[in-house]
Parts: structure tokens; sequence; C-alpha cells
């Protein structure tokens, strides 16, 4: 055992599970799972929509608005019962707390009522029918995706690169590890294991999480005024 002490040891976690997805306006109960989303290309629109965003990496106080080619509405119908039907083609999975709207006759974004989650990718659909006011009609539907940062883990052991930082100095070291988001424990527990450093066979062994080790800190938690 003392020889195997003096070993040097990689903390291998893995943050792919942990990854989330996220909105819509059925905001689902609070601290519950988001569904996960598969990434979408970025779509290449055309009449009657002329813009999109966002998409790929984003911050998470990003704001998604959509242009169009003309005027979905009269000016004077914005705020009106006239908006319900155009709104209804416009949909963001999973659901985060917020709704649709329109900014400007030909313009159309989500207000959400606190910013994105990290590691989350959100998919938004316009559903196909939706038309502008010269009659040019969507024939499909059309759907993106964009995500903010990844799960981040910092203060692993072994990392700096130095024999000290990388070798424990008892046989069932504690490890601290942070992270910019609040981890899963189950998914945390199934991929975190120490093993030995470049044995490729080492299967490791399993880390055992405490209860009630996080310390979280303040993030943001409301979408900047327009």
């Amino acid at each position: 055992m003392r020889t195997l002490a003096r070993r040097a040891f990689v903390f291998a976690a893995t943050a792919a599970a942990l990854f989330a997805t996220g909105c819509n306006q059925n905001a689902p109960p609070k601290n519950a799972p988001l569904a996960v989303v598969s990434p979408l290309p970025s779509p290449s629109p055309g009449a009657p929509i002329a813009s999109v965003a966002p998409v790929g990496d984003v911050g998470t106080l990003a704001q998604i608005r959509v242009r169009f080619s003309d005027d979905l509405i009269p000016l004077e119908r914005l705020e009106s019962p006239d908006e319900t039907a155009v709104l209804a083609h416009f949909s963001i999975d999973p659901a985060l707390p917020g709704r649709f709207r329109f900014l400007t006759p030909r313009m159309i974004g989500f207000e959400a009522e606190r910013a994105w989650p990290i590691a989350t990718r959100v998919r938004v659909t316009i559903a196909k029918g939706l038309k502008d006011r010269q009659g040019r009609t969507l024939d499909q539907d059309v759907a993106w995706t964009f995500q903010t940062d990844a799960v981040e883990l910092e203060g692993l052991p072994g990392t700096s690169g130095s024999e000290s930082d990388a070798t424990p100095l008892v046989l069932k070291p504690t490890i601290e590890v942070g992270s910019n988001i609040a981890l899963d424990r189950a998914s945390l527990e199934s991929h975190a294991r120490v093993r030995v450093q470049g044995d490729a066979n080492d299967q490791g062994v399993p880390l055992v999480t405490p209860p009630d080790t996080a310390k979280a800190t303040a993030s943001p938690t409301a979408m900047p005024e327009e």
C-alpha cells in the first residue's frame, strides 16, 4: 500500500451526463430535471422569416429574437387578441419561465423570467402555417438550438502538473471539487472515479459524495430590461 500511495492518481469526472437543456411557458417545478434536447444546425430561413437568434454557444442572458420580412399584424393591433393566433406558432423546449411576445409588428421575442441555466440547450420551434401580411406562409417548421456554457469543474487533483498535487497524502483523501452549476449527485457518483495514472486497464475506485457538501454561490436570476 505504501508503494501504491506514492503513485500518481487522476480524478476522472465525466460531465456528459450532466448536460441539461431548457425553456417554454409551461415551466417545470423548481429544481426539476430539464428534458434533454438534441442539437440542431443553424437554420437558413427564407420568407417570411428574415433572421433568427441566438444560435450556437451563448451567454445566460442571450435573448431570443425572430425577425420577419414583413409585418405579421398591423401596428395598431399590437397588444390585442390578434397576437394570440400568431404567437401560438412559437414554442421552446424544454420549458422555462417566460412567454413569447411581439416586440414590433415584424419581430417576436421570448421574454424570459430569469437567465438561462448554465449547461442548458434550448430548442426554438416556429410551426408551419405562420403567415405575414403579404400572404407569405411558412410551409414547414423551422427549429434551431442554442446552448449556454457547459459544466466546468475546478480544483481537480492532478491537474496542476505537479507530483505533490497529484499524489494523495493519506489513504482515504478528501477531494473538494468546484463546479459552475449544481451537479446531480447520482450522476456525479456514477462518473467520478479515482484511478492509477497511465494505467489504461485500471477501472478505478468510485468516489463517495458526502451529503450536504455543496456550497452554492449567487448566479444571475433576471433578464436585462428591454
